[in-house]
């Protein structure tokens, strides 16, 4: 409603008229009782208004005012809290959108594992490191870089075993991968399988990989004759690198670090031999095994020739049994059984025939100490009185 004196628009709860400061009276119909009177009673004169009583209405207007004023207030207040607040929540969402977003981002980028893995390794946090390069694996399985770090990360936890079975993945992969073979080096000292590390550039043809690792490929040894057959002495050199020894066995066995040691030259016996050797430098690299067969026969000497032949001689007769020496041998001589050079006599000269029957045996030895067949003569060497008695016997017969 409005105010009836001064037309000012009013609450419905409104006691004053909050302009002109005038006392607000509601009746049904929002008529005053007072006009109801002069309804009634036209005949009554009006009584005189009066004029509001100074500063009593401006009081109340100022109160009023305050009071919207501060009710205005509070509301811009709650307005703007709530502002705050919504802004504070639109704030924490978008920041937890945000890092949702990144990690989600993170938990697919190979760069981003790929760094967290060494930065955790790098700080000595293995499971957290192989944590994170499994994931970047998973994100690229060729990624090179990645696998060599696994296998960093597998040594550093003494994973060996691990550690070989991916760096050899890395060189199946990419054959000339130079880190892949060095690292895979280091594996093999460590746990000292120096016979794996022989094994490994044994299968590698890349040249410049095995120049650079080249102190740890020991080539195989050498052999001056490579093997054949021979009929005459024959002494076997063995050479190998600067830094390398070389181990070898005759009996057909297989070589090591247990078998004779090279130092000179091999006198090999006549016969058959299977000469097998290795190298080590010294690093404890074994070569790969070398494996010659020599076949040596001696020539057999020829047989020596004696004179006289086998026949009867009598003591007056020369009697002395000379023996033609074939080149290059001795001859040893015996009567009644075959000589050998260790029961025989060295021939030096005629031998002197003795009295009875006896048969005369040689053989030639050569410089290989083969023997010739033995030659024989049977001699009968009578005394002259023998000679004479047989003789008279006979005419008296």
């Amino acid at each position: 409603m409005n105010c009836k004196y001064c037309g000012y628009k009013l609450g419905d709860d409104a006691a004053f008229c909050p302009s002109c400061g005038r006392e607000v009276r509601l009746v049904a119909d929002y008529q005053e009782f007072g006009d109801i009177l002069t309804e009634e009673q036209p005949q009554r004169a009006q009584p005189e208004k009066k004029a509001p009583v100074p500063g009593r209405g401006d009081d109340i207007s100022r109160e009023i005012k305050r009071q919207r004023a501060q009710q205005k207030q509070k509301k811009k207040q709650q307005t703007r809290i709530a502002i705050g607040v919504i802004a504070v929540i639109a704030v924490i969402g978008i920041s937890i959108g945000w890092r949702m977003h990144k990690k989600y981002q993170e938990e697919h980028s190979f760069a981003y594992q790929l760094s967290q893995a060494e930065s955790e390794f790098s700080n000595g946090r293995y499971d957290d490191a192989y944590e994170a390069i499994q994931k970047a694996i998973e994100l690229e399985p060729e990624a090179s870089d990645a696998w060599l770090l696994k296998a960093d990360i597998l040594y550093a936890q003494k994973e060996y075993d691990k550690a070989e079975s991916v760096l050899k993945k890395i060189i199946s992969m990419n054959p000339d991968d130079q880190t892949a073979y060095g690292m895979l080096v280091r594996v093999y000292e460590t746990t000292r399988q120096t016979d794996k590390i022989a094994d490994l550039f044994a299968g590698c043809t890349n040249l410049d990989i095995r120049e650079k690792y080249t102190a740890y490929i020991c080539d195989v040894p050498q052999a001056d004759p490579e093997g054949g057959s021979f009929t005459d002495r024959v002494s076997v050199a063995i050479s190998a690198e600067s830094d390398a020894k070389v181990y070898y066995t005759t009996d057909g066995s297989a070589p090591g670090k247990d078998s004779i040691l090279y130092t000179d030259p091999i006198e090999l016996p006549e016969g058959s031999t299977r000469l097998r050797a290795i190298a080590i430098n010294d690093k404890g690299i074994e070569s790969d095994m070398v494996d010659f067969t020599y076949s040596v026969l001696y020539p057999v000497p020829e047989t020596p020739k004696i004179a006289p032949s086998s026949g009867t001689f009598t003591t007056g007769m020369d009697t002395s049994i000379q023996v033609v020496v074939p080149d290059g041998c001795k001859v040893y001589y015996a009567f009644d059984q075959k000589p050998t050079e260790k029961t025989g006599t060295l021939y030096k000269g005629p031998v002197d025939m003795p009295v009875g029957e006896h048969t005369f045996y040689a053989i030639a030895v050569n410089d290989y100490g083969k023997s010739s067949y033995a030659a024989s003569e049977t001699y009968v060497n009578k005394e002259s009185q023998d000679i004479t008695d047989d003789s008279e016997n006979s005419v008296e017969q």
